[in-house]
């Protein structure tokens, strides 16, 4: 059984499929198996990931056709076939840089109490340079998760926590299943660990299933709130969810992009002051 499987979606990505894949088999931790799921995509996806099992045929990579199931579907089949403990879910555009499984699948392993665990990224690709700020991850904290997508980039998790919980959720969502499949473990009392290192690369290409959502927040965060009424009944009135909105912005304004820069420019400074807000200031607002 590999330590980790890393589940590569692909919807009419084929051009970036290679990328995706010589990421994961540049890995420093050489114990996986890599899963592609082409969901029904109209492109050249289904050659090009034959001839990438093909290149690499000492490894192990697997391929599952079927017709279109969208994200939750994709995700929830590549995840059934995988034999791996950990979980490692890659869009197909996006890669990993070469330290990522060895950080997160080793933190997993020296914690048994983590379901999940997840880093910071960074942003590539023609349309990079049009964010003022990357968005940056925070450390794990539920009542935060609630309110705003903490985990800003994708994350591992221990399998037996997806079968556990029912997986990623299909037809109940307009968009951010994983945001919602996190609020699900975080509810189930499963908690998330933090690598302070940004080993995701996400392209930014301007038709990513991201880049599709804005502006869609408010109405899939009250789907999302509609999912979990228990663990949102203290922030059910509308003061409450006036509030939350209102340090969404202010962090979406102010803080992030400050935090992008120190972390950026002064990492040594970014890292005082975070350890300072933690120590000083238990609001669950930090640096």
């Amino acid at each position: 059984m590999p330590k980790v499987s890393v589940v590569i979606t692909c919807f009419n990505y084929g051009r970036y499929l290679a990328d995706a894949v010589d990421s994961v088999m540049r890995q420093s931790l050489q114990d996986f198996e890599i899963v592609i799921v082409d969901d029904g995509s109209t492109d050249d996806t289904r050659s090009v990931a034959g001839g990438l099992i093909t290149k690499h045929k000492g490894a192990s990579i697997s391929l599952i056709s079927q017709e279109n199931k969208g994200f939750s579907g994709a995700r929830n089949a590549g995840i059934k076939a995988a034999a791996g403990e950990y979980i490692m879910p890659l869009d197909a555009d996006d890669m990993l840089a070469p330290e990522y499984l060895e950080h997160v699948a080793g933190l997993l392993d020296s914690d048994p109490g983590l379901s999940f665990a997840y880093t910071d990224g960074e942003l590539f690709g023609e349309k990079a340079h049009e964010l003022a700020c990357v968005p940056v991850a925070r450390e794990y904290d539920f009542a935060r998760l609630l309110r705003t997508n903490i985990i800003s980039f994708s994350g591992m998790f221990r399998k037996s926590a997806w079968e556990e919980t029912g997986g990623y959720k299909s037809g109940v969502l307009d968009g951010y299943y994983d945001w919602e499949f996190w609020i699900t473990l975080g509810e189930s009392g499963r908690r998330g660990g933090y690598v302070d290192r940004p080993l995701y690369l996400c392209r930014k290409h301007g038709g990513s299933r991201m880049d599709s959502l804005a502006g869609q927040y408010n109405r899939i965060y009250n789907q999302i709130r509609m999912l979990h009424p228990k663990v949102y009944a203290p922030f059910s009135s509308r003061v409450s969810i006036n509030l939350a909105r209102a340090v969404i912005k202010a962090q979406s304004w102010l803080v992030d992009p400050v935090t992008h820069y120190l972390y950026r420019k002064h990492p040594r400074l970014h890292s005082f002051l975070r350890e300072k807000v933690k120590l000083f200031c238990n609001i669950g607002w930090s640096l």
